[in-house]
């Protein structure tokens, strides 16, 4: 769940395990939007001590899909530093999404046609992430979230990453 302030920063809180319900103890179906007012805890952080003015919108009907074209951003997070820990090349990520099998082929058979990937709008980014004590040790979603979107910035310009994608 990502929280939006007044001043557009973002904060990632997370949910309860299970799936989230109303007063009435009803389960909130899948796709449906909970606005509410936060009161973060003063000891726990990107926790809510309380909510209130808890309002949700129900999701209107999906619209039908019909040749969709998807152009994807991958970003390839390299932490750096302190924990300089491996992982996937681009050129693995590529071949995870574009190669015979990959994820591309397996929206187009699922979807029966109506929605492709780009091969040509695909991209993979490599993104270095320097290792602080708030990745390494906390595990912090908000500081990898603000380090990630500082690297992919600072490579392709702020204007590409803007938006609920970055």
């Amino acid at each position: 769940m990502t929280q939006t302030t007044d001043n557009y920063d973002d904060a990632v809180y997370t949910l309860a395990s299970g799936q989230p319900i109303d007063e009435s103890l009803e389960f909130i179906a899948a796709g449906n939007t909970i606005s509410l007012v936060c009161t973060p805890s003063t000891t726990e952080s990107n926790t809510c001590s309380s909510v209130s003015t808890a309002r949700i919108t129900a999701a209107s009907a999906p619209e039908r899909s019909t040749e969709i074209r998807i152009r994807l951003l991958v970003l390839n997070m390299r932490f750096t530093g302190s924990c300089n820990y491996g992982g996937l090349s681009s050129n693995e990520i590529t071949d995870l999404f574009l190669g015979q099998g990959g994820h591309a082929d397996q929206m187009n058979v699922c979807s029966y046609g109506s929605m492709q990937f780009d091969r040509n709008g695909f991209r993979v980014l490599d993104t270095p992430v320097p290792c602080q004590n708030s990745i390494q040790i906390q595990c912090d979603d908000n500081a990898i979230l603000a380090q990630a979107r500082s690297s992919a910035q600072q490579q392709i310009g702020s204007g590409a990453c803007v938006g609920g994608g970055l």
